[in-house]
């Protein structure tokens, strides 16, 4: 029978210090909810609290690991991560952007509360992103064929 060999490792005191300002923030975050959210209001903050994991669980989450599992196999290192990288922002964008887009709180009394085109700004953001993370890509592959390691490959046949 073999045992698991767990190396026992002291965490280093960078973690201990983003672990302390998380549960610091945890605690500040529960007080203002508690102190300032009416109590008639819990039960449909938490119900949509819980809509909010299912949608990632049920939702999101199989996206991002097709997304992720589809880029693993077809782009190279360093490429990868750039794409991964852009998709992550523009998904994080886009979800905050969803409820304007949708048009949540909107009513026919005051049009003014959501006075733009939303999803054209969105897609707009979307577009900017896009460029960036390609100009990224571009940068990387202009680096990686300049490099004088990428030229020795090339040389001796390796690449």
């Amino acid at each position: 029978m073999t045992s698991l060999n767990v190396a026992t490792k002291r965490p280093s005191l960078g973690r201990i210090i983003m672990a302390v300002l998380g549960v610091a923030f945890l605690g500040i975050g529960a007080y203002a909810l508690l102190s300032q959210v009416a109590l008639d209001t819990l039960p449909n903050l938490i119900l949509w609290l819980v809509g909010g994991l299912v949608v990632h669980d049920a939702i999101l989450a199989p996206i991002v690991a097709v997304i992720g599992l589809f880029l693993s196999k077809s782009l190279p290192d360093g490429i990868r991560q750039i794409v991964q990288g852009g998709l992550i922002v523009a998904g994080v964008v886009a979800l905050i952007a969803l409820p304007v887009v949708i048009g949540g709180g909107k009513t026919e009394t005051n049009p003014s509360l959501l006075p733009l085109d939303y999803s054209r700004n969105l897609i707009i953001v979307l577009i900017i992103i896009g460029a960036i993370t390609g100009l990224f890509v571009l940068l990387r592959l202009l680096r990686h064929r300049s490099s004088p390691e990428s030229a020795s490959r090339t040389e001796s046949g390796r690449d």
